[in-house]
């Protein structure tokens, strides 16, 4: 639950639970409350029960504060449409689920029957397809999309050759239970079907008429992902995502055609699939050869076949039939922190007017899981829209959610074919981090109103959307450019789970962003490829938007938002690149740049094994962020986690603080240290624990630890380095428009 802390007090003033949190709470909390749970562990050799819940995610994310000029919710729930200055509290669910809370807190304690108010929740049912939508009043709206996925397990021929298994097993049960096992009968029934049939061998159907447990095809029929085509009409393949994990990476995989056949959906590909309902089949092969005397012998060999384990999504870049102002079905986990900020009408004839700019909340949609079609979108969630709350501002110019693009080295799929990005990622991209908001109010000098908007994604790709009046280079309110790439992928492990920070340099004048990566979802994880980087990136054209990369990206209704996507993503500037990012890995004097050239730099982490002729050595520490950096005084600040050494998945890693230059990268970490001696190899070594991200106070950075000893104390304070000062940070109330 959300709770609302006295700040004088100390006390509990009231708590909120979401009504799509309290909806499930029955099912993830033990209602016995009785800690029965039980366990292999002993006191004194008396097994002592603990716990007794699950572990769970209810209300996860951070919750945002911010004072908004518009229309809401008198103290008996009735509409207000007198414009005023409203608190508004807005709390993503984070792991808790794929939705979020809107209140207003103007009142913030209950005196006299005024007090908070829920103005509305949205959650994205992803099992059942739909977006749910709690009003001020606690009536509920539903949205169906037509927008699903399913795996290979989910087909006919599956359920088919799966339900054949059962009946064989039943069959050999009545006969042994352990059957097969040493000094046991034969499981008889099940051998008898333990081979793969086609189609052709069942009569022409093997879902209708199949009788073995393994089935092997190139079709497959699925009859629970909704239609959005007409019968027996091929089916984009713009509309249909099929994935498949190979040597343990998921791939974007091709398939000949797709069409609804009596509303089912049936898959065609290129070559044979298998599905084994026990898991694996045996495929016997035998031999015969002739001996020197005439004679023949005969060998048989049983080996085991392959067999595919593909998933298939529809419609990833949109939601057919669903109303785009509701088009959540791209919301995932709401990990990303919202920000609100005010912005021009999205009607064009408006945005000269100030009068109609529309506070928004700017929020990535989050950690998609195991949902395949959501994550890798921006929100915009219209906070003044009375009449339709927790509406998408846009929606119609962008078909719903702004959406980003999804790259694969191994293609993607298009109405025309595949289409191959080399130097995409094959990481499943979703955005869990939070935007870095540019507004007039937050920096100097801006000639515009509204946003500049900067997104880094799971797969490494960072975004600049304009969400400002400016026309500047031919810039358009929703437009958004690949400022660079950081050449993430499963290998390297360039996971970027957190947000960035950014700042303009002294010395330089520039914009700048900072981040780092890390796999945050395996943070004690190592691989002998893994190559984390923290890095600085500089936007030339800042305070402006411009297309970059040769290609102007169109709105997601546009037929070739996707193509054209793509190929701005895959011809941006890479961290990589040594023309244009300097590598200050081990630098720490500032005599080695950025020049004018230079747009960026980069630190590596550690050393990637294998990569030195005949070294064998492991020297890899498997260094990653821990948290999202901070930039003060010139200086930026990153939480760093070192898993400890052995396979002890229960020990616990160091943390440490990694202190680099903001304009040039250089390893400050021993400005830490009064007195420190300057090396390029050292962090400062904190303890014990997971590092937080850290919180200026004052002149003092202040971080939680995570996993400490009991004796230690969890908060952690360090005096800030020395380096130059430039700040611009504060906020307001504007008295009318």
């Amino acid at each position: 639950m959300l709770h609302a802390i006295n700040a004088v007090t100390g006390e509990e003033e009231w708590a909120f639970v979401p009504p799509f949190i309290a909806g499930i709470m029955p099912s993830i909390i033990n209602p016995e409350l009785n800690g029965g749970v039980d366990v292999s562990f002993t006191t004194e050799g008396v097994k002592v029960a603990k716990g007794g819940t699950n572990a769970i995610f209810g209300v996860d994310g951070s919750p945002v504060v911010h004072d908004v000029y518009m229309a809401g919710y008198d103290s008996a729930g009735n509409l207000d449409t007198t414009k005023a200055w409203r608190t508004i509290l807005m709390i993503p669910y984070g792991r808790g689920g794929a939705g979020f809370s809107v209140l207003d807190v103007s009142n913030p304690i209950l005196v006299e029957g005024k007090g908070p108010i829920h103005m509305y929740s949205i959650f994205n049912d992803a099992i059942n397809n739909k977006v749910l939508v709690a009003d001020h009043e606690g009536v509920v709206t539903e949205y169906p999309y037509s927008s699903g996925s399913a795996s290979i397990g989910d087909s006919l021929e599956a359920k088919q050759a799966t339900s054949n298994y059962n009946d064989a097993r039943d069959a050999d049960d009545k006969v042994s239970e352990s059957c097969g096992e040493t000094g046991e009968p034969a499981c008889t029934n099940q051998d008898a079907i333990a081979t793969c049939q086609t189609n052709a061998q069942a009569g022409g159907s093997f879902h209708v008429a199949g009788t073995a447990s393994c089935y092997q095809g190139t079709t497959f029929t699925f009859e629970e992902l909704t239609p959005h085509a007409s019968d027996n009409v091929n089916v984009s393949k713009s509309d249909l995502k099929v994935t498949e994990r190979v040597a343990g990476t998921l791939k974007t995989i091709d398939f000949d055609n797709a069409k609804y056949v009596g509303g089912q959906l049936v898959i065609t590909f290129g070559a044979d699939k298998i599905y084994a309902a026990s898991g694996s089949v045996l495929e016997t092969t035998t031999t015969t050869t002739t001996n020197e005397d005439g004679t023949t012998s005969t060998t048989t060999v049983e080996t085991e076949k392959p067999t595919n384990g593909f998933n298939v999504a529809t419609s990833c870049t949109s939601a057919p039939g669903i109303d785009p102002k509701y088009d959540y079905s791209q919301l995932g986990e709401t990990w990303s922190t919202p920000r609100i900020v005010r912005i021009p009408s999205e009607l064009a004839g408006q945005r000269n007017n100030y009068k109609k700019d529309t506070y928004v909340a700017v929020m990535g949609a989050g950690m998609g899981n195991t949902n395949l079609c959501a994550g890798s979108a921006v929100y915009l969630v219209n906070l003044e829209d009375m009449d339709y709350p927790g509406s998408i501002f846009g929606a119609e110019a962008n078909g719903g959610p702004i959406t980003i693009v999804d790259t694969d080295p191994s293609g993607i799929l298009t109405s025309a074919g595949v289409m191959t990005t080399p130097n995409g990622s094959d990481i499943g991209n979703s955005l869990p981090s939070s935007a870095v908001v540019i507004t007039p109010d937050t920096a100097y000098n801006i000639p515009w109103r509204g946003a500049m908007v900067y997104f880094n994604d799971l797969e490494g790709k960072i975004t600049k959307i304009n969400l400002t009046s400016s026309t500047e280079n031919g810039a358009e309110l929703f437009d958004q450019t690949t400022l660079f790439r950081l050449n993430a992928d499963t290998d390297n492990r360039r996971y970027s789970y957190f947000s960035m920070d950014a700042g303009i340099g002294v010395t330089t004048r520039d914009f700048w962003l900072f981040g780092g990566t890390g796999n945050f979802g395996n943070i004690g994880g190592g691989s002998k490829l893994m190559d984390n980087i923290l890095y600085g990136i500089k936007d030339p054209h800042y305070p402006y938007f411009k297309h970059l990369n040769g290609v102007h990206i169109p709105p997601e209704t546009d037929d070739t938002f996707i193509k054209t996507a793509h190929l701005g993503a895959n011809s941006a500037k890479d961290i990589d690149d040594g023309v244009v990012c300097v590598n200050t890995t081990g630098k720490v004097t500032c005599d080695h740049g950025p020049g004018p050239g230079d747009l960026a730099w980069v630190i590596h982490l550690g050393t990637v094994d294998g990569l030195a002729p005949n070294n064998p050595t492991t020297v890899n520490t498997y260094r990653k962020l821990s948290a999202a950096p901070t930039l003060f005084k010139g200086q930026v600040y990153f939480p760093i986690y070192e898993p400890p050494p052995g396979s002890n998945p229960c020990n616990i890693g160091m943390a440490y603080i990694c202190v680099a230059d903001d304009e040039c990268g250089s390893n400050n970490s021993h400005l830490l240290t009064r007195g420190g001696v300057a090396n390029g190899k050292k962090c400062k070594q904190i303890r014990e624990g997971i590092l937080s991200e850290l919180v200026i106070f004052g002149d003092t950075l202040f971080a939680n630890v995570a996993g400490p000893k009991e004796d230690e104390d969890t908060l952690y304070s360090v005096l800030a380095a020395a380096g130059e000062v430039q700040s611009n940070r504060g906020s307001w109330r504007e008295s009318g428009f």
